[in-house]
């Protein structure tokens, strides 16, 4: 079976949380994450082994490799993010914080 390949959005504490979920799912490959600030994702992405970064979601979300998208950011940024996503025709997972 070839795996799903996975995008994550976010890469603070959320992010941390879903990259150890997927470590344990073997048909799912996290080959990308992005978040705003370069010098963080690039740090987030080498310690978990992530191929691609981006600090502009849109260019994560234009990969047609990516089929699935993990969106764990602040509540304010997930409307856009999840329409966005779901135009590009991915499958998504949008994680909700209480205040």
């Amino acid at each position: 079976m070839q795996s799903v390949k996975v995008g994550l959005i976010g890469s603070q504490f959320g992010g941390t949380l879903h990259i150890e979920a997927f470590a344990k799912v073997p048909d799912a490959e996290v080959v990308a994450v992005a978040s705003p600030t370069k010098a963080h994702v690039e740090e987030f992405a080498k310690k978990h082994h992530i191929p691609n970064v981006y600090t502009d979601y849109h260019e994560l979300l234009a990969r047609k490799d990516i089929e699935f998208v993990c969106i764990s950011v602040p509540n304010y940024l997930h409307c856009q993010m999840v329409e966005d996503a779901a135009a590009a025709g991915k499958h998504i997972l949008v994680e909700s914080r209480w205040p």
